[in-house]
């Protein structure tokens, strides 16, 4: 199997094959993280089976497209979980995000079904990460209305794991430094597997923790 044999693509399968495992495992009772467990694992999932694909050296056109989505889908999820319990005591204001985010989500998905995806691939990314620069909004937003709940949840450990494995994967690095040393072990695509995970890891287990605050939180002493 090509799973058990080690070339260029058996740690990007290996990487996200476990991550999917993990929230297969953790997927013990439905409450309202099944939704991001479920969306983690089609996309862990989905990633797994395009490497797959990729060592067996098929037209993966169509799966790439299928795992983009899956990725663009989680970020979806992610996001309005966030933003969710950001505005946990002005569900007016998460309303309207929900519909703007869902808005850009549907722009995204028309995008990656009418473009040439290995051509556009990097924009697509781009796209898929800039969804994340109005949870600065809602963050500060949140952080003048209810100064003393929003301190505690920043999610920096997602946040630096995230922002490290999307530099380190756009940069190309190590193998930047040393072309072809890197194809098989220790290359950008690779670590990009591995931060991507603990950065979805430490972002479910602190949306986790701060239901339970919210669920103590009484909205009619906030301001």
């Amino acid at each position: 199997m090509r799973i058990l044999v080690l070339h260029k693509e058996t740690i990007n399968i290996w990487t996200h094959m476990l991550a999917c495992l993990y929230y297969i495992i953790v997927n013990n009772k439905l409450n309202i993280f099944s939704i991001y467990i479920y969306a983690s694992i089609l996309t862990f999932g989905t990633s797994t089976l395009y490497h797959i694909a990729l060592s067996l050296n098929k037209n993966t056109n169509k799966i790439l497209k299928l795992d983009l989505l899956m990725i663009e889908n989680l970020t979806f999820v992610s996001n309005n979980l966030i933003v969710y319990h950001y505005y946990w005591c002005y569900r007016y204001l998460y309303i309207n995000y929900l519909y703007m985010s869902l808005i850009y989500n549907i722009i995204g998905i028309l995008i990656l079904k009418n473009v040439n995806i290995i051509k556009y691939y990097n924009y697509y990314i781009g796209y898929i990460f800039i969804q994340n620069i109005l949870l600065l909004y809602v963050y500060y937003d949140v952080y003048n209305r209810e100064d003393k709940s929003i301190k505690k949840y920043k999610y920096g450990k997602a946040v630096i794991y995230y922002l490290l494995g999307f530099v380190i994967y756009v940069l190309k690095i190590p193998e930047i430094f040393k072309k072809d040393k890197f194809d098989v072990i220790g290359n950008s695509h690779q670590l990009w597997h591995i931060f991507s995970f603990a950065g979805s890891y430490n972002l479910y287990w602190e949306l986790v923790e701060y239901h339970k605050y919210r669920k103590l939180n009484n909205c009619e002493l906030v301001s």
